[in-house]
This record gives C-alpha cells, structure tokens and sequence, in this order.
C-alpha cells in the first residue's frame, strides 16, 4: 500500500514576528545560556506594559489566524488522529 499521508504546516507570518518579538523581550534578562534566537546584543526598552500588550496582541491574531484556517476543514477521521498525538 502507497503512503498517501501529506501534512504541511504553514506558520501565519505574523505569528513568527511576534515570537521573533517576544524572543528579544526574553533576552533582555537572560544569561548567556538562556538566549532564544535571535540574539541581538544590544539592550531595546520595551514598554512598562509590554506583557498585558504582548498577550491581547498574541490573542487577536491567533484568533484571526485559526478562522481563516478553522480546523471544521478537516475531515472527522483526521482529526481524531491529530488529537491523539
């Protein structure tokens, strides 16, 4: 028998900015060990309310995100297979 199975993952654009984002935020008080990518050496001053600002930000494009690519699309079989992973 043939393996049919094709799955493609396709990341929103905007939600990699934001973790390239958050990333940075990250970084400001991390020891050299702890980096996540991408490490810039420079030190940026974020806003006092950045993580409330961050997480509402994060919530409406994830939301935008997952209704232009709502999981009904997907057949009953397939994701009873993706919930058990």
């Amino acid at each position: 028998m043939e393996n049919t199975l094709e799955m493609r993952i396709e990341a929103s654009f905007s939600l990699n900015f934001l973790v390239y984002i958050q990333n940075i935020y990250i970084n400001q008080n991390q020891n050299k060990d702890q980096l996540k990518f991408p490490y810039i050496a420079l030190k940026y001053e974020f806003p006092k309310d950045f993580e409330k600002r961050y997480r509402e930000l994060w919530s409406e494009i994830s939301k935008r995100f997952s209704s232009e690519h709502p999981m009904n699309d997907i057949p009953n079989e397939d994701k009873n297979i993706i919930n058990q992973s």
